[in-house]
């Protein structure tokens, strides 16, 4: 008896570091959900979505999509949705309206996609907890619409418009923080600048309009997810 339990002991010894390795081993692939802040330097600071319905065109959100490639670096792929919708503010006010400037935004609907590298330190590691800071540096591309006041019919009851529509492709540099608990569940948060190589400029060129949409933006976006 006494043989049997020397040989379970040592048995437990053994394979006990396999049982923590299995528990804490890095996972490959992390799937993240989030919603997103932005701001466009165009004079209207931060700007979140601003939910009219349920439909997925008026939804902001972010997923994102990340692969280990080594223990350091990463594959990312991210798929980004925003909508805010100031016009209901104007039509049918007239003090609003009165008030309001030309090119004022009224609307803007804006998807986007990037694909980059992500580099990875880990600064605290242990068995329940992991705190990694990233590097993040992506192409993104982007579809924009933007409609914007221009002046108000003499009845104040409604306004005219004009639109500056278009795609893009751009750079997105960025860095990332999260931290991961029992080694799946994913809480994080990113902090991207993006710069774009063409303007998106009206649809109705003239003297009358000169309107360009923000060719770069800053984006904080918080982030929860898992890890398998």
């Amino acid at each position: 008896m006494a043989k049997y339990f020397l040989r379970m002991f040592w048995i437990g010894y053994l394979i006990s570091p396999l049982a923590s390795n299995s528990q804490t081993a890095e996972k490959k692939n992390t799937l993240n959900f989030g919603v997103s802040f932005l701001n466009f330097k165009d004079g209207y600071d931060f700007l979140t979505t601003q939910y009219i319905g349920l439909k997925l065109k008026e939804t902001g959100y972010y997923l994102e999509y990340e692969r280990k490639i080594s223990r350091s670096y990463s594959l990312t792929a991210g798929l980004g949705q925003f909508y805010y919708f100031n016009y209901p503010a104007l039509r049918g006010d007239t003090d609003v309206l009165s008030q309001s400037s030309k090119y004022d935004l009224l609307a803007r609907n804006m998807r986007y996609y990037n694909l980059g590298v992500k580099r990875t330190f880990r600064p605290i590691i242990n068995q329940k907890y992991r705190l990694d800071l990233g590097l993040i540096f992506a192409i993104t591309y982007q579809r924009m619409d933007n409609a914007f006041f221009l002046n108000a019919f003499p009845s104040g009851f409604d306004a005219q418009l004009a639109g500056a529509s278009g795609n893009r492709f751009g750079i997105s540099p960025g860095i990332n923080g999260s931290i991961t608990i029992l080694n799946h569940l994913n809480l994080g948060v990113n902090f991207m600048f993006t710069q774009f190589f063409t303007d998106i400029t009206d649809q109705y060129p003239g003297d009358w309009v000169d309107y360009t949409a923000p060719k770069s933006y800053f984006l904080i976006t918080p982030t929860i997810g898992v890890k398998f």
